[in-house]
């Protein structure tokens, strides 16, 4: 069954007119709804969204601080618009790396060369483990923890770029206003780095290698 229209329309018109909310108490807590649109980035469709927000203990605030709480929380999430915001809980970070931050590096920051080097990167290194979560739900430990699993296998480069796109997609994410904060900004590079393979050949060894490949015959009687 569809809900009535003039739900719909009752709440257009609380979004027009800078609403305010509504404060009830629950159990020994205050709670604020209110409601904003949110956009499906699959379908582009916006649906108004019912938001539940804890505003405190009763013991602790009181009706008017708790009220107060809420109309800040409606400023900081609606800035006072209808305009439909993307749902954070639908978008996955690899739709939006995919969709949005990929089209904006290549051409412009990224050359040809370049861009297909740092997709690949930026796919094996980052989205093959979060590419399918949510914005909303990866967080500052998940994001470190990673980040110090990929020393044991990554050079110190690749390393320092993962670093970086995590920073430089989350920061997109929050400029095209996908995510309101970015878990990526506090990040450290681990200490434990892997070893790297200081192997030297002698040159007797180099040129036992080159003689397997024809290419190595020519060069190693230029040089002997």
């Amino acid at each position: 069954m569809h809900a009535p229209r003039h739900r719909f329309q009752r709440e257009e018109a609380m979004a027009r007119s800078h609403q305010k909310g509504t404060v009830l108490p629950e159990g020994d807590s205050f709670v604020g709804f209110y409601s904003h649109k949110v956009k499906n980035p699959d379908t582009g469709k916006t649906k108004w969204k019912r938001i539940r927000v804890n505003l405190g203990l009763r013991s602790k605030v009181s009706k008017y601080q708790a009220r107060e709480a809420l109309e800040a929380e409606i400023s900081e999430h609606t800035a006072g618009t209808t305009q439909a915001k993307h749902d954070s809980k639908i978008v996955t970070l690899g739709w939006f790396t995919r969709n949005c931050f990929f089209p904006l590096r290549e051409g412009s920051t990224w050359k040809e060369d370049t861009a297909r080097i740092r997709k690949i990167e930026i796919e094996q290194d980052i989205l093959a483990t979060f590419g399918d979560l949510p914005l909303t739900e990866i967080d500052k430990v998940m994001l470190q923890r990673h980040l110090n699993d990929l020393a044991k296998k990554l050079s110190e480069g690749r390393l320092k770029h993962a670093r970086f796109y995590m920073k430089a997609i989350f920061e997109e994410a929050i400029e095209q206003e996908f995510a309101e904060k970015t878990p990526a900004r506090k990040l450290i590079l681990p200490k434990q780095l892997r070893t790297v393979d200081k192997t030297v050949l002698s040159w007797d060894q180099l040129r036992l290698v080159l003689h397997r490949f024809p290419f190595g015959i020519a060069f190693c009687s230029r040089w002997t």
